[in-house]
C-alpha cells in the first residue's frame, strides 16, 4: 500500500508505547539509517556509540533487535562480532543469530552472476572511479563518488541495458542511491523478516530504513507496526517518517533510559550534543 502522505513520527508516543509494551521487534536498516553514507561504502564505519546503543536495545530481554543490512557477512561479522542481536547480511541471504553460525534460509540458484558481474565490470572501465561489489546472491555497482558524472540519460541506458541481457529474469534490479544492484529473486528483507518472525506476535514492531530495499519491510508489516522512514517522501509505505539519518540515533535514545546510555559515549561534549537532539 503507498500512502499519499506519511506523518513525522511522534516520539512520545513511540516511547510510551514501547514502555507498555512486553514483546518487541525493532528492525534496523545500516547504511544512510544508523551510518551516514560516505562516498565510497568500503570506509564507512560504525561509530563506537551506534555499537553501544545496539548493544542496550539487545540487553533488553523484551526486544528482539534485527541489524538487516545490504553488507554481506564480513562486513558484519567484522564490526558486530559476538553481538547480543541478529545479525542479517545481504538484505535477507544470511543471518545470525547471536552466537550462532551464519545461515540462509533460500536455496537458490546464482548462475546468472558470473555474466552479470561481466557486464557491471565493463562499467568499472567506462565510468572511472566506480567499482563493483560482489556478494553471494547478488552483485552492484556503485558510483556515488562519480555521481555528478552520470546523466539521467546515462542511467537509463544502462538499465536498459541490462535488462536486454539474456539472463535477465533470472535477476531483479535495484536502482537507487547511487546504486545498480543485481540481486537474485526471492531474496529481500521482506521475505526474510516474515521467515523468521514465523508465528511469533510482537506488540511493538518498529522498522527504520531509509531506502527502496527497505520498502520490502514496511510493505509487509500490520497497520499498526512503526514503519519509519529516514528522509520525508510521499512515494513510501512507510507510516512516518524521521527527517534525516543524523535524527536516527537521538530518536532511538529515547527509547532507552538516559542514565543507562550516557556512559556509553566518549565525551560529556558528545553526549551534551545528543542529549539537546532529544529534549
Amino acid at each position: 500500500m503507498k500512502y499519499s502522505m506519511i506523518k513525522a513520527v511522534d516520539i512520545e508516543t513511540v516511547v510510551r508505547e514501547y514502555s507498555q509494551s512486553r514483546t518487541r521487534l525493532i528492525l534496523l536498516d545500516y547504511d544512510g539509517t544508523l551510518v551516514p553514507f560516505n562516498p565510497d561504502y568500503r570506509l564507512t564505519v560504525p561509530a563506537e556509540n551506534v555499537i553501544s546503543l545496539l548493544h542496550e536495545l539487545a540487553a533488553d530481554t523484551k526486544n528482539s533487535v534485527i541489524l538487516i543490512s545490504g553488507r554481506d557477512r564480513h562486513y558484519l561479522e567484522g564490526y558486530f562480532k559476538n553481538a547480543p542481536f541478529t545479525l542479517v547480511a545481504e538484505h535477507g541471504g544470511y543471518y545470525k543469530n547471536s552466537k550462532s553460525a551464519w545461515n540462509t534460509m533460500f536455496a537458490v540458484s546464482m548462475n546468472w552472476i558470473p555474466q552479470a558481474l561481466a557486464a557491471l565490470q565493463a562499467l568499472v572501465f567506462q565510468y572511472e572511479g566506480s567499482y563493483v561489489e560482489q556478494k553471494t546472491f547478488s552483485v552492484a555497482w556503485h558510483y556515488r563518488t562519480i555521481a555528478e558524472r552520470i546523466t539521467e540519460s546515462d542511467r537509463r541506458q544502462i538499465i536498459g541495458a541490462l535488462r536486454a541481457m539474456p539472463e535477465y529474469g533470472q535477476f531483479v534490479i535495484y536502482d537507487g542511491g547511487f546504486t545498480v544492484e543485481l540481486r537474485t529473486p526471492g531474496i529481500d528483507k521482506g521475505s526474510f523478516v516474515s521467515r523468521w518472525v514465523g508465528g511469533r506476535y510482537f506488540d511493538f514492531i518498529m522498522s527504520i530504513g531509509d531506502g527502496q530495499t527497505d520498502e520490502d519491510v514496511f510493505r509487509i508489516l500490520r497497520d499498526d507496526a512503526y514503519s519509519i522512514k529516514v528522509g520525508r517522501s510521499d512515494d513510501t509505505s512507510a507510516n512516518f517518517y524521521l527527517e534525516s539519518q543524523q535524527g536516527v540515533l537521538p530518536f532511538l535514545l529515547n527509547l532507552l533510559e538516559r542514565k543507562e546510555i550516557k556512559s556509553t559515549f566518549r565525551t560529556p561534549n558528545e553526549w551534551e550534543s545528543v542529549r539537546k537532539q532529544t529534549s
